[in-house]
């Protein structure tokens, strides 16, 4: 399956590409399914092995991400009622047909859970350590010292909750998020060239899947030592009560 995929998909990504350009498909400016912009000179932007190595990247790389996102943030979610319930009340107001909105902005509606996914991100960073490479020489001050960094000199940087500037670090507070956490420094996608192209669908999918999840379910810890590998979790079991007079229920 792996050789077909490999086969195939460039060539499907060169054909809705060619579409895009002729002026057959949805535009004639871009190339809608694989995000890849025709551009007016010929030659230029990324190449089409560089196309498809982006597509594959956002159908298979984030799905195991993405799902540990989702499950650590039901996880939390299941721990901490008054939370849960502040996302099933926004979500039965904003998701109130079976399934996802017909318009996605309506997402934005869901404060709570964004917050709470936030909050999950901060806790159990999908990717809990990044490297980086400065371009030009930089001092990071710090208190006390100042780190001095040659241009080209490669860092790791942990994407560890445990920030000076986070009270209580260890806690899941999603409500901190309507304050200052937003100004502190938090790329878990990422930043620069390299930042995640997978990003907004990550955190859509995520806040779907969530919202409906508190929406139609009661979430409960099912006992069990959840455990961690490689930033997924292991051991993680939930016990989920469908909630009375749902769109879930009603439609069982």
């Amino acid at each position: 399956m792996g050789a077909r995929v490999r086969t195939d998909l460039p060539a499907a990504v060169r054909e809705d590409a060619d579409r895009g350009q002729r002026g057959t498909g949805r535009s004639s400016r871009r190339c809608c399914a694989t995000g890849r912009t025709a551009s007016p000179v010929p030659g230029s932007g990324p190449s089409w092995k560089d196309s498809a190595s982006m597509v594959l990247t956002m159908m298979l790389a984030g799905q195991d991400t993405t799902s540990s996102l989702i499950a650590w943030t039901l996880h939390h979610l299941a721990g901490d009622p008054d939370t849960q319930e502040r996302v099933r009340a926004e979500a039965a107001t904003v998701l109130r047909e079976f399934g996802p909105p017909a318009d996605p902005a309506a997402l934005r509606g869901l404060r709570h859970t964004d917050a709470a996914i936030q909050e999950s991100l901060r806790l159990r960073p999908v990717v809990p350590v990044m490297g980086f490479r400065p371009t030009r020489h930089t001092v990071l001050h710090g208190t006390g010292y100042d780190l001095s960094l040659p241009a080209g000199q490669s860092i790791l940087l942990l994407l560890s909750h445990g920030a000076r500037a986070v009270p209580d670090p260890d806690e899941f507070r999603p409500r901190r998020w309507f304050g200052t956490m937003t100004a502190q420094p938090f790329f878990p996608f990422g930043a620069g060239p390299r930042f995640c192209p997978g990003h907004n669908l990550a955190l859509l999918e995520a806040t779907l899947v969530v919202g409906l999840a508190c929406r139609d379910f009661q979430l409960a810890p099912d006992g069990g030592k959840v455990g961690e590998k490689l930033a997924f979790p292991t051991g993680l079991r939930l016990r989920p009560q469908l909630r009375p007079g749902t769109a879930g229920a009603t439609r069982r």
